[in-house]
Order: structure tokens, then C-alpha cells, then sequence
């Protein structure tokens, strides 16, 4: 009996820690990474704001309407063009093309895709297609000749 009040007593000091608040885990490989770094910096804000949707079973079912550029304090073209980027450099994939009255939707490919119902199919793990691009765009290291 006593385990379980210890048990209980932890969870709500850990509960409290994070003030009620739903949080986003980033990874330290993607935060380490000079290929995150090299996004610009409306890529990096878009990607966030898409990071702060993620809820642990919804990645492929994030959006990031036109009436989010307000918020982001970006227009909707330097949106569109920071989605963009965030897409070529890999960091996101398209689940569901967007079109009249229907916003695009969006996975993040630092965390593993969920079954939403679209043409993206679910995965067990991260893709991390970023860091194989990263690791496609890094030269070799040169060898030391002997």
C-alpha cells in the first residue's frame, strides 16, 4: 500500500513539474544536427509550431492553416515558402495534399508516422529522412595517405 502512495505522490510532483501543460520531447540528434540548423529561421518556426500539434498519435494529421502566418507573425507566401523548405530539406513529409476547402495536412519526420487514414502509411519508427539527406549532402572524410 505504501509503494503505490509513493508511486502516486511522484507522478503528481512530476505532473506539477510541467504545470499541467502538454509538452513536445525534441530529440538530441535533430538538435545537434547542423542540417536542422541550416533551415532558415521562419523554417524552424513553422516546424515547431507543426512540433507543438504532435500530441504522440496524431503525426500525419497536422496542419498549418493560412490563418497560422498571423500567429507565426509571417505571411502566408513566407509560410508557404518555410513548408517548403521544411519538405526539400526532408523534415516533412505531405499526407494529405491540400485543395478547395481542405488544408493540406503534414507528418514530421523526426517522430514515427501514425495510421491517419491518408495515402501515408503508418510506421514503426521515425523515417528520419532528414538525417539520411544530411548524411547524402556531407562530403566524405578525406583519407590520410600512408
Amino acid at each position: 500500500m505504501g509503494n503505490r502512495k509513493r508511486k502516486a505522490e511522484r507522478w503528481q510532483h512530476n505532473h506539477a513539474a510541467i504545470n499541467n501543460q502538454p509538452y513536445i520531447m525534441m530529440r538530441q540528434d535533430l538538435l545537434a544536427s547542423p542540417h536542422f540548423y541550416s533551415l532558415s529561421g521562419n523554417a524552424q518556426k513553422v516546424f515547431n509550431y507543426l512540433a507543438g500539434q504532435y500530441r504522440g498519435s496524431n503525426n500525419g494529421n497536422l496542419s498549418c492553416p493560412k490563418s497560422a502566418a498571423v500567429l507565426l507573425n509571417m505571411t502566408q507566401l513566407t509560410m508557404r515558402r518555410a513548408l517548403k523548405e521544411l519538405e526539400d530539406a526532408e523534415f516533412l513529409i505531405v499526407s494529405r495534399q491540400g485543395g478547395k476547402n481542405q488544408c493540406s495536412l503534414y507528418a514530421l519526420t523526426c517522430f514515427r508516422i501514425d495510421d491517419c487514414g491518408h495515402d501515408l502509411p503508418p510506421t514503426s519508427r521515425a523515417p528520419d529522412d532528414w538525417k539520411r539527406r544530411h548524411y547524402e549532402l556531407s562530403p566524405a572524410p578525406a583519407l590520410k595517405p600512408h
